[in-house]
């Protein structure tokens, strides 16, 4: 799930156990509720995005983390531990906190981008495998995506166009089809282009 989505469903997942859970089940309810709030103030932490943490900010997180994982652990046991709550409940990220400072400079905000264009391409831009005269390639489309983007974001499109640009345009030239005050003109916006 994309980042944006995850943050809004635990800032709102108040109102969901209310929902899910009967009211007969106060227990686990408070449980869930208690865990959820101390998991949002560890990343409210976590998330800190300018400067180092401060001793204080770590002993919070750990606290913070302590609670949630025991608490997570209560409600789910083995069967809630994924990846994600592994690092966190066992200390790896606090660790990592203190290994290397903040770690926003570290986020992978541009790699999850990344996935959520390729997972959009797939499923709205290819017949996901599927095609006519056995073309069934599920990466060749998102090849071609991916180096359309590379010369796009290289520069490189820009000058092969601008290239082929003046190239054309000079044989027009040549041939008398255009004038040359045009032709000048048309190679100094294209030497623009290719500088910006």
């Amino acid at each position: 799930m994309e980042n944006t989505k995850a943050r809004t469903i635990v800032e709102n997942i108040d109102d969901l156990v209310d929902l899910c859970l009967p009211p007969s089940d106060l227990g686990r309810k408070n449980k869930w509720l208690k865990a959820v709030s101390h998991y949002r103030d560890s990343m409210t932490i976590l998330r800190k995005k300018d400067g180092n943490y401060t001793t204080e900010e770590l002993k919070q997180y750990k606290i913070h983390t302590s609670i949630f994982g025991n608490l997570w652990i209560e409600l789910h046991q083995h069967r809630g531990m994924t990846n994600y709550t592994h690092m966190k409940i066992s200390g790896h990220v606090l660790e990592h906190m203190i290994e290397w400072g903040n770690l926003y400079r570290y986020s992978q905000q541009g790699w999850e981008a990344l996935n959520s264009l390729i997972k959009r391409f797939f499923f709205m831009r290819t017949n996901k495998g599927g095609g006519a005269k056995g073309a069934r390639s599920r990466l060749v489309p998102i090849a071609r995506l991916f180096q359309r983007r590379l010369l796009w974001m290289s520069g490189l499109a820009q000058k092969f166009l601008a290239a082929e640009d003046k190239k054309k345009l000079a044989e027009k030239t040549s041939k008398g089809t255009v004038n040359d005050d045009d032709a000048d003109d048309d190679f100094e916006y294209y030497d623009e282009l290719v500088h910006v």
